[in-house]
């Protein structure tokens, strides 16, 4: 009976129960599962190269990084240095003008010899203080310094934080006086390594000091280049000695009156005595 006849006869058509749902196999499980596997495995290669790369990089990562902070602390370094050269070329044009209104008939060597003295002689002075007061060169610390001293760009602050107050007095009279001994006409200041070189002739090193001989040598080394300035100044280094505290040496009267005479061709020799009495004290 046709399905419309059925349903004029008041009777609904019963349909085929459908099949149930079929789940997974098994066997698609464990293909899904494997091709999950093979996915991270790959995944994993992936990240692994990823990292061998990283791996790779990362020296090279580390020397740009150190090499972008070296020129950092050189270009740091030389505006520093510049600095303080302008500031130290400034001081020596006006420590040479100021001597050369003073004495407007001395030469400029006379001038030049006198601005010299006057660093070279307070170095000296300084440095023989720090001595007195228990600087040792050949300490260990001292030894480490001067090597850090020698290292571009960042061993010479490095090496001042180290210092203790007398190896810092020591390290300011050994610059003072090589700086002296080096200075120019122009008033410009002498370069880090010219000043070290200076320092190692004149002052030794930690590593060569502790010989007593070797520290008179070097003790009559540097007399010997500040009393050439000395004379090479003449006169102009009276005002000099009297700022340092140098307390002028005594002639015998003989010595002074002959030397005098000729600068003095109108004076008698009592005016040049009561002079001499006067200046040095009475004989």
């Amino acid at each position: 009976m046709a399905e419309d006849q059925w349903s004029a006869a008041g009777f609904k058509p019963v349909r085929a129960p459908a099949a149930p749902r079929r789940g997974p196999t098994r066997s698609e499980v464990n293909r899904a599962q494997l091709r999950g596997t093979e996915a991270s495995i790959t995944n994993a290669y992936v990240n692994a190269e990823q990292g061998k790369a990283a791996l790779k990089q990362a020296p090279v990562d580390l020397a740009n990084a150190a090499s972008d902070l070296n020129v950092a602390r050189a270009t740091e370094k030389a505006r520093i240095d510049k600095m303080i050269a302008d500031a130290e070329d400034a001081k020596a044009k006006a420590e040479l003008s100021k001597l050369a209104a003073k004495y407007p008939a001395a030469t400029a060597a006379q001038i030049l010899a006198a601005s010299r003295y006057a660093g070279m002689r307070q170095g000296d002075m300084e440095y023989e203080k720090a001595l007195r007061e228990g600087y040792k060169p050949s300490f260990t610390g001292n030894k480490l310094t001067h090597m850090l001293n020698k290292i571009p760009a960042v061993g010479d602050e490095t090496a001042n934080t180290l210092r203790d107050e007398k190896a810092r007095r020591a390290a300011l009279a050994r610059r003072l006086f090589s700086a002296g001994m080096l200075r120019q006409e122009s008033g410009a200041v002498a370069k880090d390594k010219e000043l070290l070189d200076v320092e190692d002739r004149f002052f030794g090193t930690p590593f060569s000091v502790d010989s007593p001989s070797l520290t008179g040598v070097n003790r009559r080394a540097r007399a010997a280049q500040i009393s050439a300035q000395r004379r090479a100044a003449g006169s102009l280094v009276e005002d000099i000695d009297a700022e340092l505290g140098i307390k002028p040496a005594k002639p015998s009267l003989a010595q002074f009156l002959k030397d005098a005479r000729p600068k003095n061709p109108g004076a008698s020799d009592e005016s040049l005595t009561a002079y001499y009495n006067k200046k040095y004290g009475a004989k």
